[in-house]
């Protein structure tokens, strides 16, 4: 009779197969949880940092090709700049002709939206997919190759700004370069998995240059050059008002 009463009783609880399935479902689902929690603080920004440099080179060679093809072969110096010497022949203004300054900077913002618009329909419709390996995004050499991809987005929000400039530079004796660009600012949205954020593309691309008979001051200050220890007012780079 004791040694019946000194036994344990062990006591099995059976799950039912539903139970298990809830049980593991949420078991996994916490797991997944995490892991998605992990890979979003410790990838996001360097997935973010990737995509804008790749962004940033998609996006100035589109724009660069939208505005070297089309802007520079329409573009002729005489008509668009005027030089402006003195006496002696020393360059002492570049004009820009203002109309056709207008011209340029509108045909030049609406060039470069509709490529950047071109290049988004490419990436949407995978014509063009630029991808990063997740394997570089975890920052292993050893990995590097290895995917799964993660496809960028690319979005053009609102108008492309474009402004003109001129330099001068010395190219020989008595010789200047004229050189007129434009500078090209065009902000798109990145969307990336577990981020989006907008960026701005920066780019300057000549359209027209001219080599003209003159001096080159020495000394350069406040946007305007002059010659050292002259008294005359430096050459100056007029251009029309921003809009």
């Amino acid at each position: 009779m004791g040694a019946r009463f000194g036994r344990r009783r062990r006591f099995s609880v059976r799950l039912s197969p539903r139970v298990k399935l809830f049980v593991f479902l949420v078991v996994l689902g916490l797991g997944l949880f995490q892991m998605l929690f992990l890979i979003e603080h410790n990838l996001a920004p360097t997935l973010h940092a990737i995509a804008e440099a790749r962004v940033q080179q998609i996006a100035t060679q589109a724009i660069n090709d939208a505005l070297s093809k089309k802007i520079a072969n329409s573009t002729h110096f005489r008509k668009l700049v005027e030089i402006e010497k003195d006496r002696d022949g020393r360059i002492q203004a570049v004009l820009f002709n203002y109309t056709e300054y207008v011209r340029i900077q509108a045909e030049a913002a609406r060039r470069v939206l509709e490529s950047l618009k071109r290049l988004e329909k490419e990436l949407e419709n995978e014509e063009r997919v630029e991808a990063i390996p997740l394997g570089r995004a975890l920052n292993s050499e050893i990995l590097t190759h290895l995917g799964p991809d993660i496809h960028i987005k690319l979005i053009p929000i609102g108008a492309a700004k474009a402004d003109m400039g001129v330099e001068m530079q010395q190219a020989g004796i008595n010789i200047v370069l004229v050189r007129v660009y434009l500078d090209v600012q065009a902000t798109v949205r990145i969307v990336i998995p577990f981020s989006t954020a907008p960026t701005t593309v920066s780019t300057r691309v000549p359209i027209t240059q001219a080599v003209l008979v003159g001096q080159v001051p020495d000394v350069y200050y406040q946007g305007f050059t002059g010659e050292k220890g002259s008294a005359v007012p430096p050459p100056a780079v007029i251009t029309p008002p921003k809009r």
